[in-house]
């Protein structure tokens, strides 16, 4: 008796699907991209092994966690694979990925059909800042904040992360309790980011240079790298006033600086001379 196995639509989007003709499925590469991986997976859906399939998606998710296709491909086969866990995740993540499409139709009932089956606790998440991304074991699901949304019962490695340069990424083991709700509070750090700052002088050479306080020699002095924040600047010669200010280092940015100090000023003699005893 022969055995037919319906597979699952797939999309394959902006991909140049390199199909390879027959059921032989190529073995795999040390290091494979997402579209490596794309591929791979169809391929295994052609030949009927949608756990392998399913494998390879979920690693595609992995390898970029952005890719939309992914997400719905390794939904498809979790769904048809009856892995309701899996459907919930990958479902979840094409969902906020989707710019809106007619794919959305699916996921969202599959998700809906998948709350009913397997159990399910909630997550309720806030952060600083707000609208974050949330991802569980490296599978996008949210942005926060969110609020007593339902995932399959299960221990997860959750990253929270800007997804820009300003502040480092939050992760911890996050436990979904069925029929309880989990609550997690998380202050991103904010990343110390750098500048540089270039002093010039007139005159040139021979200035002491301070900066917050702390001697960096004479002039002229190297440019310096400094957190990106305000700093102060003091120039001190002999014969000169001194010179000093509050400057703004911003990242990625040279702030330069130049002085001109002006000379100082000797007291006048006025040549008269003070009454005895006043002297």
């Amino acid at each position: 008796m022969q055995l037919f196995i319906s597979v699952p639509r797939l999309r394959m989007a902006g991909l140049a699907v390199l199909l390879v003709l027959g059921w032989g499925v190529a073995p795999a590469s040390a290091e494979e991209s997402y579209g490596d991986l794309l591929s791979k997976g169809a391929r295994f859906v052609k030949a009927r092994n949608l756990p392998r399939a399913l494998e390879a998606f979920g690693d595609a998710v992995r390898a970029d966690p952005t890719g939309i296709d992914a997400y719905f491909n390794a939904g498809s086969v979790a769904e048809r694979l009856k892995k309701c866990p899996e459907t919930m995740m990958f479902f979840r993540g094409f969902l906020f990925l989707s710019p809106g499409t007619d794919d959305d139709r699916q996921a969202k009932a599959a998700v809906t059909a998948c709350e009913s089956k397997t159990g399910t606790g909630t997550l309720t998440l806030r952060s600083e800042p707000k609208g974050v991304e949330v991802a569980l074991d490296r599978i996008l699901q949210a942005r926060t904040p969110v609020t007593k949304s339902k995932f399959p019962v299960g221990t997860y490695r959750m990253t929270v992360s800007c997804a820009c340069p300003d502040f480092e990424d939050f992760a911890r083991e996050v436990v979904i309790t069925e029929g309880k709700d989990t609550e997690v509070d998380v202050a991103l750090v904010r990343k110390l980011t750098f500048g540089f700052l270039q002093i010039e002088t007139e005159p040139k050479d021979g200035v002491k240079v301070f900066l917050d306080d702390q001697s960096l020699g004479e002039t002229p002095v190297e440019k310096q790298r400094l957190e990106s924040r305000k700093h102060s600047v003091r120039l001190e010669k002999q014969g000169y006033e001194p010179w000093v200010r509050n400057v703004i280092v911003e990242r990625d940015k040279v702030k330069i600086v130049q002085a001109a100090l002006e000379p100082s000023v000797a007291p006048v003699d006025t040549g008269r001379q003070r009454p005895k005893g006043q002297e």
